[in-house]
């Protein structure tokens, strides 16, 4: 009976001492309670002639305790935390130095994990963006698991989180089934950020982009490139980066190369000539990659354009500065024949600005005059971060350009600024009061279409990420160019959907393959005017010869029709063809009908 008044938990102490009144002392050791509620029930027994009111207490708490930490579980490890996190680099010994911490933050930025400003101390943004990069990569499960480190995960975490930052796994993008770059109304512009480089095998959506920029490589203080990280052909990450940019051109889209300067503002006249040569030795480099197609070993893979990223671009900066390196840069290029488009990236995106904040710019606007406006059309684009609240952003931007510049100039920049969004704070929700359902991000697409060169995205999502569908939509509802003069082509999508998806990237194939077929019809009707033989096997295979002369247009038809280079003419060079044929056939018909009788 003394078992069956204690053997529930959930009874707790009260019940214990309603056995002890009703049949005496009993023996603690005879008492089946659970492990972690042993110490607390020894210590009511002891006591068991105290107040009902301070046994009930006590019971209550015992209860608690059993339900929140049971017996042999241990308490669970937090190690993405804000806390965990700052604990673990106040003792990790890489990170003692400012500019060691300063490196991270830079590190940070690059990806798109905002540390804040750059100051070289470790603060709560700072924490805050590692503790998100801890949980994207699983950094917890990492450590845990592992043999080296789940004794003392914590021990090893500010290692972990830098080899991330520093040590990125090599590019494998497959982009299967996407097809080339559309043809949309407005720039598409997304960025790579070379941390989301894993080492896995990643599906990119190649036909929303007409550029991608590769992020990035950072200048320091002395304008040298201390890791190149990726961009190398010592190691595997080279034939990866080939291999990047060979698939980005297949489908169309060029390929762009980051650079990012921090201390572009304490820059000597000296910095500046060694960061515009190393610039252009990093910009210059060729990567040969290797692959089933002869050529992709033969011809080696390049990028079509620099980005210079220039942070921290504040009301007191030295503007004058920013034109001298963009102008070295440029002149640079020019000497050695590089056909590279430069652009500018001008970070503003930092705490605290405000619309009216914004405004302010114009004077630095103002002062960029030599490098937007001149006649070497030195700057391609200028891409701009806006703030998170961008229905206000993008409109006080405009307002700084209306404000710095007039007539023609105003529109040349206009269409030359390509507005960021970041990925994170894309509002994909259908906004309040809208009848038909559009979202912010719809808002924005159509207003930097209509004010812009187009939209950035920082990063450029993958297929893999949540909202890729959504995101695909709107660009595509918003920035489709229907201007009708494809009518073949948009049948052909229309019936066939999934044809030109393998036509355009393989278009060089299906070029050659057409020319190829042609070539050998030539020099078999070149050969047939001497040789019999060949006549007479014309005329008895006439329906397989006819049947190739049908496929050679049809395969270049079909290959013009799916390549947007041809997307505006493409109806009248189909309309051009027939007519040849059809006066072809006819001039044959009537050759055919007054030639003479042969001996």
């Amino acid at each position: 009976m003394t078992m069956d008044c204690v053997k529930k938990p959930a009874v707790g102490l009260i019940s214990l001492l309603i056995c002890c009144v009703l049949l005496g002392p009993v023996s603690v050791s005879a008492v089946a309670v659970p492990e972690a509620t042993t110490e607390a029930t020894t210590e009511a027994a002891s006591a068991v002639t105290t107040a009902v009111s301070t046994a009930a207490t006590t019971a209550v708490t015992t209860e608690a305790t059993t339900e929140t930490a049971p017996a042999g579980d241990d308490k669970a490890i937090e190690i993405c935390t804000i806390d965990a996190i700052d604990a673990a680099f106040k003792t990790y010994e890489r990170s003692e130095s400012p500019e060691q911490i300063k490196r991270i933050q830079l590190l940070l930025r690059v990806f798109g994990y905002d540390p804040g400003y750059i100051d070289g101390r470790m603060g709560k943004d700072t924490d805050g963006a590692l503790a998100r990069l801890c949980q994207d990569y699983k950094v917890d499960e990492y450590l845990m698991t592992n043999e080296q480190t789940k004794d003392d995960p914590l021990k090893y975490l500010a290692a972990r989180l830098i080899t991330i930052l520093e040590e990125p796994g090599p590019i494998k993008q497959n982009g299967v089934d996407c097809g080339c770059s559309r043809e949309f109304s407005a720039m598409v512009y997304g960025f790579y950020p070379y941390l989301l480089a894993r080492g896995e095998e990643q599906n990119i959506d190649f036909s929303l982009f007409d550029r991608i920029g590769f992020n990035m490589q950072v200048l320091d203080k002395e304008g040298d490139i201390p890791n190149r990280l990726q961009w190398s052909n010592e190691n595997v990450s080279g034939k990866s980066i080939a291999k990047f940019i060979s698939k980005a051109h297949k489908h169309r889209v060029k390929v762009d190369l980051t650079f990012y300067a921090s201390d572009w503002q304490s820059w000597s006249e000296k910095t500046i000539d060694n960061a515009v040569n190393n610039i252009v030795e990093t910009a210059s480099q060729e990567f040969h990659g290797s692959g089933a197609i002869l050529w992709r070993g033969l011809f080696p893979e390049s990028i079509d354009g620099i980005n210079l990223y220039f942070d921290e671009y504040t009301l007191s900066a030295d503007s004058n500065r920013l034109v001298d390196i963009v102008e070295s840069l440029a002149e640079e290029l020019k000497k050695k024949g590089s056909a590279a488009k430069l652009n500018i990236i001008l970070g503003l995106d930092r705490p605290g600005i405000s619309k009216e904040h914004f405004i302010k710019f114009k004077v630095h606007f103002n002062r960029l005059r030599d490098i937007l406006v001149d006649e070497d059309e030195t700057i391609e684009n200028v891409f701009i971060f806006l703030t998170k609240d961008t229905s206000k952003s993008k409109k006080a931007l405009r307002q700084v350009v209306e404000n710095a510049f007039r007539g023609d100039e105003r529109k040349k920049v206009l269409r030359k600024i390509v507005p960021i969004i970041k990925l994170a704070e894309i509002d994909l929700e259908p906004s309040p009061g809208n009848d038909k359902g559009e979202s912010q991000f719809d808002d924005d697409l159509v207003y930097l279409n209509d004010n812009y060169a187009g939209v950035g995205l920082w990063p450029l999502p993958l297929k893999s990420t949540s909202d890729a569908k959504k995101i695909e939509d709107a660009l595509i509802n918003n920035y489709r160019a229907d201007d009708g003069l494809n009518y073949l082509g948009e049948k052909l999508n229309e019936y066939a959907p999934g044809l030109c998806k393998f036509v355009c990237p393989n278009r060089i194939l299906f070029y050659l393959a057409s020319g190829l077929l042609a070539g050998l019809l030539v020099i078999y009707a070149l050969l047939a005017l001497w040789n019999c033989r060949l006549r007479e096997i014309y005329r008895r295979n006439f329906f397989y010869f006819l049947a190739l002369f049908i496929l050679i247009p049809l395969i270049l038809v079909i290959s013009l029709v799916c390549d947007p280079a041809w997307d505006k003419r493409i109806d009248r060079v189909v309309i051009g063809v027939l007519l040849l044929v059809i006066v072809g056939i006819g001039w044959r018909s009537i050759r055919k009908a007054v030639q003479p009788p042969l001996p």
